[in-house]
């Protein structure tokens, strides 16, 4: 080792210390090396300067034909790793780790994982067999400066620097050590810096004596050694997660106290914040989507509305971005359905409520007449006999298939063509078919009927009879007004009276209609308009898979959100089930439309004053702001925990730093430890926030705040809530721990050690 003209100042208390003085001198590649002086005459600083632990000003010190004076961060650190051991006068073993951990770091930080030979090795060099697993402090001065020559010499160094490695043992514990150490530089150069002169001439092979920051005396000034070419392998540190996790968690023996209330604290905050998430976050679609599927229904309906007029909102209104529109129905366009069909599904159904007979009680009942003996042919027939219908409907063969009906014939293809059910087959077959001509033809077959023609209705050709299963028996169980009807009670039964003789459920569904093309239902919308403004229904059947309905669900809900900034028009999902009507009382207090339910009356106005048309309910701002305090609350609470916990092992850094280990294994075994923390934060907040979310589902609760009386639960825990809440705390954690340990990484080691203070 080359040192040439070394200087190095620095400041201390505002003034200029200037701590080398052109040092120059020639080392040896083995020997034991003293450099003697009084106190603040620089040998400690020419130490760390030598050992790569601090930085000079100007001169060079060339090792194995490299300057030092040219490295940067990283290969100081790699020089440390790599080439050099040290021995410290206060020890500076890391206290949380036990004696083979504290030997073992050294090794680790060079990549090294099956270490336990070479600990054991190390420690019957120095003289402690059998104390790998003591804890630090229960060693006594003398053993913990052997543990840290054992941690230097484990990795078989090239060069050993001891700072003053006696000045803290008595003299025969100090001589023993010195013994050592000249054992060791048989082999390899161990430099120590030393107020012992007797030690010294005792041991040394060469003293070297400053006296304010320059070289004084020299035992050997005319001795050179030659400086080979050959240069060393540098090795990067290598900290395996095994080994930082072990010193992270040693880390939480710091202030264990100031620990616990953080954590606490931090719990009680990100609770807070969870739950306002929940609630900011919080969608319709999975209550709606799970009522659906608890309620066992099989149908929703979607109908198309658009924006009215717009209503002023209160200034609370307009800071919790609440507005308020009128909304009316409209009719469905093609390009509705191309929508919907290339978004969603190819089967949705399209249905015309409209209520018609295909023979008898109308002006041309005279052709077909009703008797008594007739109608009462047609209250006990086995099979259900209907002469009406009400509505015409788009089907497909998945469908089809997916409910076991059976269709003989074929769909129809064309805008005059029709499928008939069974029941108005049935009623075909009791009272024959009569052309247009009054010819009368029996019927015994469906192939009777195929290819004639409804001649009433533009000219519908049969194609096909739909067999649903809908016998007597399944039709007055599901027809709340059959007896009523067949009684003579009720003559003329239209959905404005009686909406719910049109209920959707699935025994009502198909045994009720004409089977037409959907162009035809686009294509006759306006025909339809005589009791409600909307009259044309697109019909979802409930798909097997919650997923398939989510999707729908929040295709509605996306496109809506659209909707209302661009064109006004939005769709809305109605159940029209009394299965679901429980979902309504709470949807309809708060009228999003995105999945809101239509009042059941369908002689109500549909332009009516719409309290949230915007997806962003002023309960879910609210908790959005309530959520950013508390979220800001718990970030700055967790940053300072961070930085003072960091700033607390200021001392640790720079040990760890003086090993060689680089910033990225520093940032690892303290960003692990706040990962830790903050991760237990969450999981522990996960518990409050999903007893808090739960409890607003509670009957007293949904009461309370007039959401009706609901079997299903309306707050969830979602999982988006649980990712976005764990992402916030890891973001937290290594944000924070970046954060504090940035200064470190302009300071040298030596620097780091002296600030630092284990508390």
């Amino acid at each position: 080792m080359l040192i040439i003209n070394l200087i190095k100042t620095y400041k201390l208390k505002g003034e200029t210390v200037n701590a080398l003085k052109g040092v120059s001198f020639d080392l040896p590649d083995t020997g034991m090396v003293f450099i003697l002086g009084k106190s603040g005459c620089g040998k400690s600083t020419l130490l760390n300067v030598l050992s790569g632990l601090d930085n000079f000003d100007s001169g060079d010190v060339i090792f194995k034909g490299k300057s030092l004076k040219g490295f940067t961060v990283a290969e100081l650190n790699s020089y440390r790793n790599s080439c050099c051991g040290f021995v410290f006068q206060e020890y500076n073993l890391i206290h949380e780790l036990n004696v083979h951990d504290n030997i073992a770091l050294a090794l680790e930080l060079q990549g090294e994982k099956d270490v336990t030979d070479k600990v054991d090795n190390a420690l019957k060099q120095v003289g402690l067999a059998g104390y790998a697993g003591r804890k630090v402090n229960e060693l006594s001065g003398g053993q913990k400066q052997r543990v840290a020559v054992a941690r230097c010499i484990v990795k078989d160094p090239q060069i050993i620097f001891a700072d003053e490695p006696s000045g803290a043992l008595d003299s025969d514990t100090g001589a023993l050590l010195f013994a050592l150490l000249k054992k060791l530089s048989k082999d390899r150069l161990v430099i120590v810096v030393s107020h012992d002169k007797e030690a010294a001439f005792t041991y040394g092979d060469r003293i070297i004596e400053l006296s304010d920051g320059k070289v004084v005396g020299d035992t050997n000034g005319d001795f050179k050694t030659a400086e080979g070419k050959d240069t060393y392998t540098a090795r990067t540190s290598k900290l395996g997660l095994k080994s930082a996790l072990k010193l992270s968690c040693s880390n939480y023996k710091f202030h264990p106290i100031r620990l616990i209330a953080t954590v606490l604290l931090a719990v009680f905050s990100f609770t807070f914040f969870g739950l306002s998430l929940v609630f900011a976050t919080f969608s319709k679609v999975t209550p709606f989507v799970n009522m659906v599927y608890s309620s066992d229904a099989q149908y929703l309906t979607l109908n198309k509305y658009e924006t009215g007029t717009h209503y002023d909102s209160n200034i609370l209104e307009k800071l919790l971005g609440y507005q308020s529109y009128s909304r009316k129905s409209v009719a469905y366009a093609n390009e509705d359905l191309q929508r919907l069909q290339s978004k969603i599904s190819q089967d949705l159904m399209l249905v015309i409520q409209h209520y018609t007979w295909i023979s008898g009680r109308d002006e041309t009942a005279a052709k077909y007449p009703l008797s008594d003996d007739l109608m009462q042919k047609i209250d006990s027939a086995e099979e259900h006999i209907t002469s009406n219908v009400s509505g015409y409907m788009s089907i497909t063969q998945k469908t089809i298939d997916e409910h076991g009906f059976e269709l003989i014939g074929r769909l129809p293809e064309s805008n005059d063509e029709v499928v008939i059910t069974e029941c108005n087959y049935n009623y075909f077959k009791l009272l024959g078919y009569k052309d247009e001509e009054g010819n009368i033809y029996e019927i015994n077959t469906p192939d009777d009927i195929i290819e004639h023609r409804l001649w009433k209705y533009e000219g519908f050709t049969i194609t096909g009879v739909l067999k649903t299963g809908c016998d007597n028996a399944c039709y007055n169980n599901n027809h709340p007004l059959i007896e009523r009807r067949y009684a003579g009670q009720i003559l003329n039964i239209t959905p404005e009276y009686y909406p719910e003789y049109f209920s959707l459920e699935s025994d009502m569904l198909f045994h009720e209609r004409f089977y037409v093309t959907a162009d035809y239902i686009m294509e006759h919308t306006d025909d339809y308009f005589s009791y409600n403004e909307n009259n044309v229904l697109l019909i979802c059947p409930v798909p097997k898979a919650k997923k398939d309905l989510r999707k729908f669900v929040r295709f509605v809900s996306s496109y809506n959100n659209q909707g209302y900034n661009k064109a006004g028009v939005f769709y809305q999902f109605e159940p029209w089930s009394t299965l679901l009507t429980e979902y309504a009382d709470y949807i309809n207090d708060d009228n999003d439309p995105s999945i809101a339910l239509h009042p059941t009356e369908l002689n109500q106005k549909v332009d009516w004053y719409n309290e949230a048309i915007l997806s962003a309910h002023p309960l879910s701002m609210l908790c959005l702001y309530l959520g950013g305090i508390f979220f800001i609350f718990t970030f700055v609470l967790l940053l300072n925990f961070i930085a003072t916990s960091i700033r607390s092992q200021t001392k640790q850094v720079g040990i760890i730093s003086a090993l060689g280990a680089d910033f990225r294994a520093i940032y690892k075994v303290y960003g692990l430890s706040s990962v830790i923390v903050c991760g237990a934060i969450f999981l522990l907040s996960l518990i409050p926030i999903g007893i808090g979310a739960n409890a607003f589902n509670a009957p007293q609760i949904a009461e309370l705040l007039n959401w009706g009386q609901m079997s299903f639960k309306l707050l969830y825990l979602n999982i988006w809530t649980i990712l976005g809440m764990f992402a916030i705390a890891m973001v937290t954690a290594l944000l924070g721990t970046l954060i504090a340990l940035r200064k470190y990484r302009k300071l040298s080691p030596a620097d780091i050690i002296r600030k630092g203070q284990i508390k």
